[in-house]
This record gives C-alpha cells, sequence and structure tokens, in this order.
C-alpha cells in the first residue's frame, strides 16, 4: 500500500513539472495568477447601418433591440486582446483578436466575462453577420431583416423573435433553438448538439451528428432533419394529405401521424415535402 501511495505521489509531482514546463514553453505569464489581465470596456454608438459585422475569436455575442434609434456596440479589450471598431459605407465591422496568441492561457485567466453585445434600433432592415470562435451566440429582436448569419465553433446559439430573409445558424459543439421565428430559409447545423424548433415560419434544413431534433408548431413547405444519433420529433401546422415524406431510419421506429410505418415514401408527388433520416433514433411525424 505504501508502495503505491509513493507511486501515485511521483506521478503526481511529474505532472505538475510537466505541465508547468508545457505552459512555459507555449508562453505563459505566471504573475497573471497574482494580477489578471486588466481589461477595459469599450462601448460606441452609431446613427445608421446597412450592415453589421462581427468576427470575434473568443466571445460570447448577445444581439437585442436597442431601446431608442441607434445602434450600441460594447466589447473588451486589454493589451494583448484587441478591438478594431469600424463605420465604413454603411457597416459597423468589429474585429476582435489576441495580439500574441502564446498568451492565451494569460487571456482565459484574466476574465470570464467578454461578452460582445449589439443593440439594434427597429430601423435596422440589412444584414447581421456574427463569427466567433468560442462562445455562446444570442439573437433576440423581432424587427425585419435581409441575412442573419450566426456562426460559432464551440457554443451553443439561441435566436429568439428572428424575422429574416435568410438565416443560417452553424456550430460544431454545442446546441441550437430557434424559438418563434419567421424566416424563408433556415439552415441550422450542428455536429454535436440538439437542434429545436418552436413556432417557426418558413422551410427548414436542419442537421446534427450527434442529437436529437425537435420541431413543434412549424407551418412549412419543406422541412429536411438528418442525425446520425439522435430522435427526431416533427410537429406540423397543416393536413398530412398535403405533405409528401421521405422517412429513412436504421435502427428505431417511425410513427407518421399517429401510425407505425415501415418508412420510404408516403404520399409522393404532394406539393409540400418532409424529409427527414436518422441511423440511431426514432422518428416520430405529427400533424395539428
Amino acid at each position: 500500500m505504501k508502495t503505491v501511495a509513493i507511486i501515485l505521489a511521483v506521478l503526481i509531482v511529474l505532472g505538475l513539472a510537466l505541465g508547468t514546463i508545457g505552459m512555459a514553453t507555449i508562453g505563459f505569464d505566471f504573475d497573471r495568477l497574482k494580477s489578471p489581465e486588466n481589461f477595459t470596456l469599450n462601448e460606441k454608438e452609431a446613427d445608421a447601418a446597412s450592415k453589421i459585422t462581427v468576427n470575434a475569436e473568443n466571445n460570447k455575442l448577445d444581439i437585442r433591440k436597442s431601446g431608442d434609434d441607434k445602434f450600441h456596440i460594447s466589447y473588451y479589450v486589454s493589451e494583448n486582446y484587441v478591438g478594431e471598431y469600424k463605420e465604413e459605407n454603411g457597416e459597423i465591422s468589429l474585429r476582435m483578436y489576441l495580439k500574441n496568441k502564446r498568451k492565451f492561457l494569460d487571456y482565459i485567466l484574466g476574465y470570464d466575462d467578454r461578452e460582445i453585445e449589439i443593440l439594434v434600433p427597429d430601423s435596422f432592415a440589412g444584414d447581421i453577420l456574427i463569427k466567433t470562435a468560442n462562445g455562446e451566440v444570442g439573437y433576440g429582436r423581432a424587427g425585419e431583416i435581409g441575412k442573419l448569419d450566426l456562426t460559432t465553433s464551440n457554443g451553443e446559439v439561441s435566436v429568439t423573435g428572428a424575422k429574416a430573409a435568410e438565416i443560417k445558424i452553424m456550430t460544431s459543439n454545442g446546441k441550437i433553438e430557434v424559438k418563434d421565428s419567421e424566416s424563408q430559409t433556415l439552415v441550422a447545423e450542428t455536429k454535436n448538439g440538439a437542434i429545436t424548433l418552436k413556432n417557426f415560419k418558413g422551410n427548414a434544413d436542419l442537421s446534427t451528428k450527434n442529437g436529437s431534433i425537435d420541431a413543434d408548431g412549424l407551418t412549412t413547405d419543406r422541412i429536411k432533419a438528418a442525425t446520425s444519433n439522435g430522435n427526431i420529433n416533427i410537429s406540423l401546422i397543416g393536413d398530412a394529405s398535403d405533405y409528401a415524406a421521405a422517412l429513412q431510419i436504421s435502427a428505431g421506429k417511425i410513427t407518421y401521424n399517429g401510425v407505425q410505418v415501415a418508412g420510404g415514401n408516403i404520399n409522393p408527388g404532394a406539393e409540400k415535402n418532409i424529409d427527414a433520416r436518422t441511423s440511431s433514433g426514432n422518428i416520430v411525424i405529427t400533424f395539428k
């Protein structure tokens, strides 16, 4: 027993030593543990714009309705984390990046709440293009716009009250939620996470590798839902006779309009379309 304890102690010491060497190799400043990096809040205001573009490396983003007729943009910067804000040719743009990527751990330990907040007035009807590498993205504005494009690598995306000609949502690791929204086309894709639609109006293309797909109160002419591992539940506003369905599973059950079916093509030639596919999971399609 004593020998095991000695071996464990040696392994812990070696692990700490290797971790310290590794952190030093990538340029981690250990003094930052005593004195975290100092972040400063920047706040910008704009009168007009036809396009909003944000490209960030490690930030949460929140887009909401402005309380007045102006645009309000707030973000945090530091000595190593830079924010480049521009107003040019009708476009508001913000680029956030690390000057020294070797000091990434300094940045992470220095500050935990680096949210970019964008407040948009009712009069705005242009495009909103958001991209961040690590962070959640939230959208909660009811005004009608052109294109809404929200992309993150690691984080969930939540959209409420959106009305846009086109909505595109992409994340690698995180769930996607769209509620009380409307668009001619919605594309939502995640590699690892569930996709949830509630009270959505428009055509939708939903895809995940690992996660369920749930669409409730959907008004659409075309819905495509695909997952490798997870259930698919779709509740449509309308009558089953209006839809042609292509349903496919490898392992699971299919229930269509209250009846268990084998899958394949149902009611081919109908004007509207349902395409649902899962490799491992059940498919349930209902109408109301």
